[in-house]
């Protein structure tokens, strides 16, 4: 309901829903989208919860507001050393830099040089799904950033490939990113 609420149907237009609210209600809002994801552990709906995070995202970037916490979140998310317990928190990053990178490249390329070795570490784990999210943060970055910026990702250019590769070659492994 609350996504279907939120979700953009065009996205050249700012929902009409997001503007209507409350700004208090909007900003309580977001620091309980927060909260739910940073208390979920269950991939499913983790997932889910940055899919309504996403949406929400667009329509506070779309409106010209900030989400300070939204981007502190990502950036003390993937700068905490990789461990066991925070394997899913550093793909459920990956996911929302993916999907809000447009919105918010200005600020995350202010940080691209601590991304790099981020971006390392999790190519030399063997945990497929967080290799394939960081495949799929890469690439969009490429996408959308300058040439200069796009130079700093280009020694992952085999990293990419091998990912892709690899889940090609193993189809449960392809099974397990896409959930």
């Amino acid at each position: 309901m609350l996504r279907k609420l939120i979700l953009i149907k065009e996205t050249e237009i700012i929902n009409k829903n997001w503007q209507g609210m409350n700004s208090d209600y909007r900003n309580e809002l977001k620091i309980n989208m927060l909260k739910a994801l940073i208390a979920e552990k269950e991939k499913t709906v983790k997932m889910k919860i940055c899919d309504i995070i996403t949406q929400v995202a667009h329509n506070v970037y779309e409106s010209k507001e900030k989400w300070d916490e939204l981007l502190h979140y990502l950036s003390h998310t993937l700068l905490t050393p990789l461990n066991e317990d925070n394997i899913l928190e550093a793909e459920s990053a990956l996911f929302l830099i993916k999907s809000i990178f447009a919105y918010t490249h200005l600020e995350i390329l202010m940080g691209i040089n601590s991304l790099i070795p981020v971006f390392q570490s999790f190519f030399k784990t063997n945990i497929m799904s967080l290799r394939t999210r960081a495949v799929e943060t890469i690439c969009e970055i490429i996408c959308i950033v300058d040439k200069k910026h796009t130079k700093l990702l280009k020694d992952f250019v085999f990293n990419v490939l091998d990912t892709t590769y690899q889940c090609l070659q193993n189809p449960k492994e392809e099974q397990n990113v896409i959930k």
